[in-house]
């Protein structure tokens, strides 16, 4: 019996057909199953994000409700074993491996690893700037998800000066520097000096109205068109970040004047003596030449120094102040572009500093500093100090310069490369 070759070739083709739309179909499916699976992951995702905003923001409402005056921005959650983020968000809170869930500043601050969500946390508004690091652990760059920015690298469009890339806030706003410095606290036409060793002697203001001065002389640079939060000085902290400088390890020209070495105090015939550690009153010195009546005090809860009037008796002082050569600690390329040919100026940040040692308490605030003669050795971080306790000041002559620092939304919409530079895109 002869088969019919013909035959069995089309039932063949028919058959091979059939199995491959069945198979085509099955990827089909299977596709759309992926896509539904994804967009389901996406929902719950947003919904859950979503809860946890409600959850902060009653939890805010009712801290309003208990105390009107109450400041959500004092509020920073970053342990989520602790017992106000149970509190805030409730027990059993699951957070995807390799996300956190944090509270900056009062506000709900979700960070992930995950790119796939930042389409979901940039609709919900909650795409945040963070430092990304070299291998020395040195911020070199800040990111959101969508944009990577080299810090130090120049960004156009926002008002007059040149500005750069400074890093990120703890809130994940995106800071700005201007390239230029600018004048905060005007000097005395009289005289020719900007007397504030001498004002701060006569009580004429404190330091932290001093340091206010200095973050206020900054707010003219505040364009809310283009995108920014606030405006102030450019800090300690700021720098602090961009290094691998640890203010705990600072050494001082003594084991007393170590950074955070508390120094105490008693009193003989009227004059304080010092002793630190584990000392005690009887081996405390007599500090020279240093009546009560120059003696001020660093209020730390408060953030103010006042006088100590007559017959008061100051107890102790702990050390905040400490100075580096700033480009042994940061990233090469970051120095040069954040303070290239940083020559004969001094720029005064708004951070109190106060010092003891076996001679004298000393306050003043951080500054910025190299002079030719330390050229090769970098700009220096250093206290910079007002007032003595044995009634020495210091009034600067000329200028007293600060450098703007800007905060822009974090989902600011931008432009550019990290060659040619960023401009805001509004």
């Amino acid at each position: 019996m002869k088969t019919n070759k013909k035959a069995i070739s089309l039932i063949v083709l028919v058959v091979t057909i059939i199995v491959m739309g069945i198979l085509a179909t099955t990827v089909i499916i299977s596709l759309s199953n992926t896509n539904i699976i994804e967009q389901a992951s996406d929902t719950t995702f947003k919904a859950n994000v979503q809860s946890y905003n409600t959850a902060l923001e009653l939890y805010v409402a009712d801290q309003i409700m208990r105390n009107p005056s109450y400041d959500r921005s004092s509020l920073n959650v970053t342990d989520s074993n602790s017992q106000i983020f149970k509190d805030i968000f409730g027990e059993g809170v699951n957070i995807d491996t390799g996300d956190s869930l944090k509270v900056i500043n009062g506000y709900l601050y979700y960070e992930t690893t995950d790119e796939s969500k930042n389409d979901v946390l940039e609709e919900l508004g909650q795409l945040r700037w963070k430092f990304v690091e070299n291998a020395y652990g040195q911020k070199v760059q800040v990111t959101n998800g969508n944009y990577t920015l080299d810090i130090g690298v120049q960004l156009k469009g926002y008002g007059q000066f040149r500005w750069r890339i400074l890093g990120a806030s703890d809130s994940g706003e995106l800071l700005i520097t201007s390239e230029e410095n600018v004048s905060a606290i005007a000097k005395d036409p009289s005289t020719g000096k900007v007397a504030l060793g001498s004002s701060l002697m006569a009580g004429t203001f404190t330091l932290p109205e001093m340091a206010d001065a200095l973050n206020k002389a900054c707010e003219t640079y505040l364009y809310l068109e283009k995108g920014a939060i606030k405006a102030r000085a450019l800090n300690a902290e700021d720098i602090n970040n961009l290094t691998t400088f640890k203010k705990s390890s600072y050494i001082g020209e003594t084991p007393m004047e170590n950074y955070g070495t508390t120094v105490n105090f008693t009193w003989i015939d009227g004059y304080p003596a010092a002793y630190y550690g584990t000392q005690t009153e009887s081996q405390a010195q007599k500090l020279t030449e240093v009546p009560q009546q120059y003696f001020y005090e660093y209020n730390k809860s408060e953030g103010s120094v006042s006088k100590i009037t007559a017959g008061a008796k100051i107890s102790s002082i702990t050390n905040n102040f400490y100075k580096y050569r700033i480009k042994n600690y940061m990233d090469s390329t970051v120095y040069s572009r954040l303070f290239p040919e940083y020559y004969n100026t001094q720029i005064y940040l708004p951070d109190i500093v106060v010092r003891a040692n076996l001679e004298r308490a000393s306050y003043g605030l951080q500054v910025l500093v190299m002079s030719d003669a330390e050229s090769n050795l970098g700009l220096q971080m250093k206290p910079y100090t007002f007032v003595k306790s044995n009634g020495i000041t210091w009034d600067e002559a000329g200028m007293v310069l600060v450098r703007p620092v800007v905060h822009l939304k974090a989902d600011i919409a931008l432009t550019g490369n990290n060659t040619a530079g960023w401009r805001i895109d509004i």
